[in-house]
């Protein structure tokens, strides 16, 4: 069995190879690719935010105790 389909890696039929794509079609994928990359910031800027929320409110209310 080979090691591609054994660990059910994908058929190169299957990949997109940068080289056969035409200028939208990447211009499409790199814009796509840097809109998330900008969400994720904001997910994770108000993870943070959230987290440091709590706790701070988890102190105070362990103080108020």
């Amino acid at each position: 069995m080979k090691f591609s389909e054994r660990y059910g890696y994908t058929k190169p039929s299957t990949v997109l190879i940068r080289e056969e794509m035409t200028e939208e079609i990447i211009n499409v994928v790199c814009t796509g690719y840097d809109l998330l990359k900008e969400k994720m910031k904001t997910v994770k800027s108000l993870s943070a935010e959230f987290v440091t929320d709590a706790l701070r409110n988890q102190s105070k209310n362990h103080a108020l105790s």
